[in-house]
C-alpha cells in the first residue's frame, strides 16, 4: 500500500454492512463515504456468499459506498505470499465471481483445515487429532493432483514452462511433507490425545485464568498486562518472552520463511481468543467457529488500513490490543449495535 495516496482506508466488518443493508447507521455511512476510501476483502465476500439469498443486496451495499477490493499480493512463480496489499477498482459482482472461481477447488482442503482448528476448540468430538491429520494429508495430496491436472489441461504452455509448474508443485508437496515430519519430530502433543479432549478448556483450567480475569484488564498495554499474568507460570517462566507467548516469533518449522505483520496479527488474535480475552463463545460449534475465523481475517486484513470499524466488541477489543502492541497506529472504532 506504499504507493496509495488517496483518502484513509476504512475496513468494515460484516456487522456494519448488515446495518447498512437495513438502512441503519446512515450518519456513519455518510461520514465513511466523505472521509474514507472504504475497502472490502475476500473475507467480506465469503460472509456475503454465506448470506445466501441476501448476497446480491450486500453486493449492492458495497457498490453504493464505492468500496474497493483489497487483496494480499502474491509473487509468481510459486504463488508466494508477501507483506503487501493492493486495491482493485472493479465491479463487486465480478470480484465475487472471481472469488468463487478461485476457491471452488479447495473445499476439501479447507474443510480438513477447519476440522483441525475446530478440534482445538473442543469440537469434532467423534474424531481424534491423529484421524484429522490423516484426513488433512489425504486432502492435500488430492489438491496437488488436481492442480497437476489443471495445469496439464491448459493450452498454449511451452514445455519448459510446464516443467517449471510441475517442479513448483513438487516443491510444494515436499515442503508439506517436511512440515509433517517436523511435527512428528517435535512430538506434537495434540496427536496423542483422545477424541473428547478439549485443549482450550484444559489450558484455561490449568492456568487458572480465563475471561473472568482477563476481561477486567484495562488499557493501555493490554498484551503486556496479560503476559504479566502468565510469565511466572509453567511452562512460561523459562525460555519464553512476550513475543513467543503471543506467537509473534517465527515457529521452529518455518525459520527460513518470512513472517509478515498480517500473519502475526492472525496468530496473536487466535491466542487471545484461546486464553479467553474477549473470546468468542461456543466456538466448538461449526457455525460459531466459522464466524470467529471470519473475525480473525477481518482483524488481519484491516492492518493495511487506517481504521477498522466493527460492531463486535470481541473483535474490536482483540484487534485493538494487538495493533497497539505492534505499534501500527491503526484505529478501531466500535459501533454500538
Amino acid at each position: 500500500m506504499d504507493e496509495y495516496e488517496g483518502k484513509p482506508l476504512a475496513y468494515l466488518d460484516h456487522n456494519i454492512l448488515d446495518r447498512f443493508l437495513k438502512n441503519d447507521l446512515q450518519d456513519l455511512k455518510k461520514r465513511l463515504i466523505e472521509d474514507y476510501q472504504i475497502v472490502y476483502s475476500d473475507e467480506n465476500l465469503k460472509e456475503i456468499h454465506r448470506s445466501g439469498e441476501f448476497a446480491s443486496e450486500f453486493i449492492k451495499v458495497l457498490e453504493d459506498i464505492n468500496a474497493k477490493h483489497i487483496q494480499i499480493v502474491f509473487k509468481h512463480p510459486g504463488f508466494i505470499e508477501t507483506d503487501k496489499a493492493y486495491l482493485r477498482t472493479c465491479n463487486v459482482n465480478d470480484a465475487m465471481n472471481e472469488y468463487l472461481a478461485n476457491t471452488s477447488g479447495y473445499n476439501g482442503i479447507m474443510d480438513a483445515m477447519l476440522q483441525s482448528n475446530l478440534k482445538y476448540h473442543g469440537g469434532e468430538v467423534d474424531k481424534s487429532f491423529s484421524e484429522i491429520n490423516e484426513n488433512f494429508v489425504i486432502e492435500f495430496n488430492r489438491l496437488l493432483e488436481q492442480i497437476r491436472l489443471d495445469v496439464k489441461s491448459l493450452n498454449g504452455i511451452a514445455s519448459a514452462d510446464l516443467k517449471q509448474y510441475f517442479d513448483l508443485i513438487g516443491i510444494l508437496g515436499n515442503k508439506f511433507e517436511d512440515i509433517i515430519k517436523e511435527n512428528e519430530r517435535l512430538k506434537n502433543p495434540l496427536t496423542g490425545q483422545g477424541k473428547n479432549w478439549n485443549p482450550m478448556k484444559d489450558f484455561r483450567t490449568e492456568m487458572k485464568l480465563g475471561p473472568l480475569q482477563l476481561n477486567n484488564i484495562r488499557g493501555p498495554k493490554i498484551l503486556e498486562q496479560i503476559w504479566d499474568q502468565y510469565k511466572d507460570k509453567q511452562p512460561y517462566e523459562t525460555g519464553f518472552t512476550i513475543d513467543k507467548f503471543f506467537g509473534l516469533e517465527k515457529h521452529p518449522i518455518y525459520q527460513n520463511r518470512e513472517y509478515f505483520m498480517h500473519q502475526k496479527i492472525t496468530t496473536a488474535y487466535n491466542i487471545l481468543n484461546t486464553i479467553g480475552y474477549y473470546s468468542d463463545s461456543k466456538t466448538h460449534l461449526n457455525k460459531k467457529f466459522v464466524s470467529f475465523m471470519s473475525d480473525t481475517n477481518h482483524a488481519t486484513m484491516a492492518c493495511f488500513c487506517a481504521t477498522l470499524f466493527s460492531g463486535d466488541e470481541r473483535l474490536a477489543k482483540k484487534a485493538s490490543a494487538i495493533y497497539e502492541y505492534l505499534g501500527l497506529g491503526i484505529k478501531v472504532e466500535l459501533i454500538k449495535m
